[in-house]
C-alpha cells in the first residue's frame, strides 16, 4: 500500500490545527467513540499498573492522554498546535517516526489517526518502536461499517471513502481481516479487540444522522460478545502484545 501523499497530510495537518477540540461534547457519534478509548486505556492502566516508570509513545495524540498516564510519556501528532501542553512533544508523520527502535513499554495510537495513513507502513512503524512484550494499543475505523454497506468499501481491505468528523472528510477505513492478518505477520499477539459502533452503523446508513445514530451505540456493551461481530463493526479498538 502506497505512502499517504504529501497534499493530503497537509491537509489533514491543517485541520487538525485549526480545530479548537477535537471531541466536541454535542459530536454525540465521536463522543462515544472517545468514551471508548477512555475505558480501554483505563483498562490497559490497570492491567500494566500503570503509571510507573513505563515508557508510552502516544503516536498521533493530539495532546490527549484519555486516562493512560505515565511518568515517561512521549507525544507524536501531525498537527503541531496539539502538542502545545506535550512534556516530550514530537511533530512527524506516523508512517515514519524519528524514534529508536524498541524503545516503548505501551505505543497507542487512537482517535482516527491510523485512518488518514497507510495501514501497513504505520503499524509496522508502531511495532518497531515497541518492545519485544510490550503492549500496542491501535483503534481502527473498520470497512466493515453498515455505513458502507451496498459499496465496493464494504469490507474491503483498504478503501478510500467519504464520511464525516467536522463536516465531510475523506479517510481510509480497513477491514478487521486485514488488520489481524497484518498484525500475525508483525509478531503481534492479540490480547482482545473491543468493536464499538455496531448497531448505530446500522441506524447511520438508514437515517444518515450520526447524533440520533448514535443513540444506538449503547447497545454496543451487549453485541460485542457475539462470535463474529468484528464483521459488522464500525470500529474497533485492537490490545496487542508484541511477541517477537
Amino acid at each position: 500500500m502506497a505512502r499517504t501523499d504529501a497534499a493530503y497530510r497537509a491537509r489533514v495537518r491543517s485541520k487538525y490545527n485549526g480545530l479548537k477540540v477535537i471531541w466536541a461534547k454535542e459530536d454525540r457519534w465521536h463522543a462515544w467513540s472517545r468514551c471508548q478509548i477512555e475505558m480501554e486505556m483505563h483498562l490497559v492502566g490497570q492491567q500494566l499498573q500503570l503509571p510507573g516508570q513505563s515508557l508510552v509513545v502516544d503516536v498521533g495524540s493530539a495532546g490527549e492522554t484519555y486516562g493512560l498516564v505515565s511518568t515517561d510519556r512521549i507525544d507524536v501528532d501531525l498537527a503541531e498546535t496539539r502538542l502545545k501542553c506535550a512534556r516530550w512533544p514530537v511533530c512527524a508523520n506516523a508512517e515514519r517516526l524519528p524514534l529508536a527502535s524498541g524503545i516503548a513499554d505501551v505505543t497507542v495510537c487512537v482517535g482516527p489517526t491510523i485512518n488518514y495513513c497507510s495501514l501497513d507502513e504505520t503499524l509496522s512503524e508502531l511495532v518497531r518502536i515497541t518492545k519485544v512484550n510490550g503492549t500496542l494499543v491501535l483503534h481502527v475505523e473498520l470497512s466493515n461499517s453498515w455505513e458502507f454497506a451496498g459499496n465496493g468499501a464494504f469490507r474491503a481491505d483498504a478503501a478510500f471513502v467519504n464520511t464525516f468528523y467536522e463536516g465531510k472528510e475523506s479517510i481510509w477505513v480497513y477491514s478487521d481481516s486485514l488488520v489481524r492478518r497484518l498484525s500475525v505477520g508483525l509478531g503481534l499477539k492479540l490480547i482482545r479487540a473491543r468493536y464499538f459502533h455496531l448497531l448505530s452503523s446500522a441506524a447511520y446508513r438508514l437515517t444518515k444522522r450520526p447524533n440520533l445514530s448514535a443513540a444506538f451505540a449503547h447497545a454496543d456493551h451487549l453485541l460485542r460478545h457475539v462470535p463474529g461481530i468484528g464483521r459488522f463493526a464500525d470500529s474497533s479498538i485492537y490490545v496487542f502484545q508484541k511477541v517477537v
